[in-house]
């Protein structure tokens, strides 16, 4: 029995990190904005007002009612929702047929192939974002090579801010570490317990 408890113990011990973490770096930072957006918004330090101020609460709606108003957001929300889509499309189409191939692959070259996958993993998250916005930016060796072979302006990189950079630098640089190599390497352990593959 006291085995028992102590491994209960120990078993949650281990549960209760994770969720601490989460609690403290994503639950906390959710309710504190949260909080500020149902502020009313002042010419103060800080700029909003305080929830509860002499045991009253003191909540509004007026910062959605502000989003909801303005179109500026909602084109802003949409074309999220756009890129996001369009990125999740593109990781589908480049990840799976890799994924597949490393799954088909000898069991004595699918290690050496999921590192080849994995490498993305340890290189910084920052040092990945500079790399693309030197080679996508308006000055950048990418769009010196399409000018220099006289391809036409459209088909230049107009700027490291562009629809397609970011598209671009989505499927390997943001979202560390990236979503294709993530993509690719779930895919493949996927598709590798599959019966079929057996």
């Amino acid at each position: 029995m006291t085995r028992a408890r102590a491994g209960w113990r120990g078993r949650a011990l281990v549960v209760a990190v994770p969720y601490l973490w989460l609690a403290l770096f994503f639950v906390v930072p959710f309710l504190i904005v949260l909080k500020i957006s149902l502020a009313t918004s002042v010419v103060a330090n800080p700029p909003y007002t305080k929830l509860f101020e002499h045991g009253r609460l003191q909540a509004g709606l007026d910062s959605y009612g502000f989003l909801l108003s303005d179109d500026l957001y909602a084109l802003a929300y949409l074309n999220s929702l756009k890129t996001a889509s369009i990125a999740c499309l593109c990781c589908l189409l480049i990840g799976y047929p890799m994924a597949y191939g490393i799954a088909r692959a000898r069991p004595e070259r699918r290690g050496a192939l999921l590192m080849l996958v994995i490498l993305p993993f340890w290189t910084s998250f920052l040092i990945r974002v500079y790399a693309w916005v030197t080679l996508l930016q308006t000055t950048g060796p990418v769009n010196r090579v399409l000018t220099g072979t006289r391809t036409p302006p459209a088909l230049s990189v107009p700027s490291a801010a562009s629809t397609h950079s970011q598209l671009l630098g989505a499927q390997s640089a943001t979202r560390s570490p990236g979503w294709t190599p993530a993509a690719i390497s779930a895919a493949a352990i996927a598709v590798t317990r599959s019966p079929s593959s057996r």
